[in-house]
């Protein structure tokens, strides 16, 4: 089978996505300036996007509306792949707010969300392969990372803290791993992903903090 990375999009469309891959990875001039064919090869060559023997690793994007479907499409999409031929080596879910649990519909988000990540895990246990979602954070790390850009400051993700995980505490107690993000510019202009970890459930020897 050819391993693939599924990217299950329930918020922007594949052409959405596709452009924000195509400006990511290639160029951040705008997609329609160029032909199908020049995006595609930009996307190979500039972007390495592509499938050879030393890198066989496919990526499947699928768009489905957000809150139409519950964790139980993971399973549906995967085995689906399994019989064209793919095995599902990662499976990113954009985002988490977006996708519904299969057994918790008490219209009580903050246990929703929490019931979700469970289902993500067992989902991740029983296919044996990573699951990433995203979740939003709230108004006061908005507000941290806002007035740390108006004076310069740098490292802004370290202002981030577990007070700033946004609708449910719950995410954050059944997850393996989590991490807080924000974009970031060093002196000289250039952008930057700040990453930092806050929980790892597991400890493991070569992974730095």
């Amino acid at each position: 089978k050819i391993p693939c990375v599924v990217f299950l999009t329930m918020e922007n469309t594949v052409r959405e996505t596709v452009e924000r891959l195509f400006n990511m990875s290639s160029s951040s001039d705008n997609i329609i300036n160029y032909s199908a064919d020049e995006v595609i090869n930009l996307l190979r060559t500039d972007g390495e996007l592509y499938l050879s023997d030393n890198s066989p690793i496919d990526i499947i994007i699928k768009f489905i509306p957000g809150d139409s479907e519950d964790t139980g499409y993971l399973y549906t999409l995967t085995e689906d792949l399994e019989d064209e031929g793919y095995e599902v080596i990662c499976m990113i879910q954009d985002y988490i707010k977006r996708i519904k649990s299969v057994y918790n519909n008490s219209g009580d988000i903050r246990l929703e969300l929490g019931s979700i990540v469970n289902e993500f895990k067992t989902f991740a246990a029983i296919k044996d392969i990573p699951v990433i979602s995203a979740s939003q954070l709230n108004r006061d790390a908005t507000g941290k990372i806002d007035e740390g850009r108006k004076v310069n400051k740098a490292d802004l993700v370290r202002l981030l803290g577990r007070s700033n995980i946004g609708e449910s505490m719950l995410m954050l107690e059944n997850v393996d791993c989590g991490f807080m993000i924000a974009p970031e510019y060093d002196q000289d202009g250039n952008k930057f992903l700040g990453i930092q970890r806050i929980k790892a459930r597991f400890k493991t020897s070569n992974l730095q903090a």
